[in-house]
């Protein structure tokens, strides 16, 4: 089994139960792969930039970034060396990149910026959102008639996620599923599949940087 390091960025946990109820289904979604936690910090971007150029070293790396921490995980890409990129996926979810970031620093983070970003890792960039989340939302889509970025490629990144995810209750349950709305994107089984997804496109990348010419 190839190594591959998947690189989150969330909110700090505030007591080890949320840690726990955080991790324990990332664990279960990325069995036989490496999950590292990060919160924010001063130095973050550097630190972050450091570690996942180390790790591409090695192998294939997922950034998946929630919330405000997708926008360290963009930043992070935008910073990270070209012999790192094509070892490199980014997973964002409840991403407030285009709904709050493109709108107060578009010269930053602006649709050029955007479609920069999904250039620099060959498209390897899936981002989950709901119609019911206040913060994060679309990337790419809905920008209006005219596509954001000159690649088809673009479309693929935007997985819109139902909420709530059934109308029915569960056998199991005596009540119907509750909106999600912000939270937690990571317990979908969208996400794990994504993961998966994005964890094969980085090992291929990581190996035809290790096929001879």
């Amino acid at each position: 089994m190839a190594f591959c390091a998947v690189l989150l960025c969330l909110p700090v946990p505030t007591s080890p139960a949320q840690a726990r109820r955080l991790l324990r289904p990332l664990w279960a979604a990325t069995a036989g792969v490496t999950v590292l936690s990060l919160g924010y910090a001063a130095r973050a971007v550097p630190e972050l930039t450091k570690r996942v150029s180390a790790l591409a070293a090695q192998g294939p790396v997922v950034i998946s970034g929630h919330s405000h921490g997708s926008v360290l995980a963009a930043a992070t890409v935008l910073q990270l060396p070209p012999t790192a990129l094509p070892r490199v996926s980014l997973l964002t979810h409840g991403s407030p990149l285009r709904r709050i970031y493109a709108r107060l620093y578009p010269a930053y983070l602006g649709q050029q910026a955007l479609c920069d970003l999904g250039e620099r890792l060959d498209w390897r960039w899936r981002n989950l959102w709901r119609d019911t989340d206040p913060i994060g939302g679309p990337i790419f889509g809905r920008w209006g008639t005219e596509p954001p970025c000159d690649t088809p490629a673009a479309e693929s990144v935007d997985m819109r996620l139902r909420d709530p995810h059934a109308v029915t209750i569960d056998p199991a349950d005596t009540v119907p599923p509750p909106l999600e709305r912000h939270w937690p994107y990571h317990m979908r089984p969208q996400y794990q599949a994504a993961v998966r997804d994005l964890a094969d496109r980085a090992a291929s990348g990581s190996r035809s940087l290790r096929s001879p010419p």
